[in-house]
């Protein structure tokens, strides 16, 4: 009797050892399932406020989140609502744009601002970082603002810097501009494709605001390469 006591003593010690040692096996498992709870969770209580001059930090960690996990966060308010609705572009295209924008620390270029034009190049390849290129001009003067993220959807930023344009510059991108009748541009085309880059060009200019996109550059690619030029990022490939 005493033999047998000993070996089930000895097999329940085995047991208890087996287990522990399968639970700390288990423990990047049981990270990971954390953390995916805890991003989950925070992105359904993510509210924006109504309107924001440009994403804190904070905010533009929670939307990496939603771009990630493809959430839709339509409340963002980077676009007019009235904008996607006209054009049936849909509330998921809205919360694609607005939530990378949002974590490139973008700000909003709706509604237009008095004295002030802004024109902004977002492009985006399915299979290279995010570029965002922004013009700011106001007071005869004019910045040029470029963000790159670490990945196609809205990575953490990897390079950002400030350039200040000269009048030259500036007037061959109002010419650019001008040269496209931008203003009478339908906001999209033909639907987009697979794998491809979607090229977007937004400008808010005073008392009007427009935003145009096309599949691999179309119309917008001439003024596209050139902004990015002035950026003195490295674009390549173009695509």
């Amino acid at each position: 009797m005493r033999r047998y006591a000993l070996s089930a003593s000895v097999a329940v010690v085995l047991l208890v050892l087996t287990l522990a040692a399968l639970w700390s096996l288990l423990a990047p498992v049981r990270s990971a399932i954390e953390s995916f709870a805890e991003e989950s969770i925070r992105v359904a209580r993510f509210r924006p406020p109504a309107s924001f001059a440009a994403p804190t930090p904070d905010v533009q960690a929670e939307c990496r989140i939603a771009c990630r996990n493809h959430h839709e966060v339509a409340h963002l308010p980077y676009l007019p609502r009235q904008l996607f609705e006209d054009n049936q572009l849909g509330d998921l295209t809205h919360a694609w744009y607005s939530n990378l924008l949002c974590a490139m620390g973008e700000p909003p270029l709706s509604p237009p601002a008095p004295n002030n034009r802004r024109i902004r190049f977002l492009w985006h390849r399915s299979f290279h970082p995010a570029i965002s290129v922004r013009i700011e001009r106001a007071a005869g003067a004019a910045s040029l603002i470029a963000t790159e993220t670490s990945d196609p959807i809205g990575g953490a930023v990897t390079r950002q810097g400030e350039i200040r344009l000269s009048v030259e510059q500036m007037d061959s991108i109002d010419s650019a501009v001008a040269s496209l009748g931008y203003w009478s541009l339908p906001v999209t085309e033909a639907p987009e494709g697979m794998d491809g880059a979607t090229w977007i060009l937004e400008i808010s200019d005073a008392d009007r605001y427009h935003f145009v996109t096309r599949w691999n550059g179309g119309e917008l690619e001439s003024i596209g390469r050139e902004l990015l030029a002035l950026s003195e990022l490295d674009p390549s490939p173009i695509y």
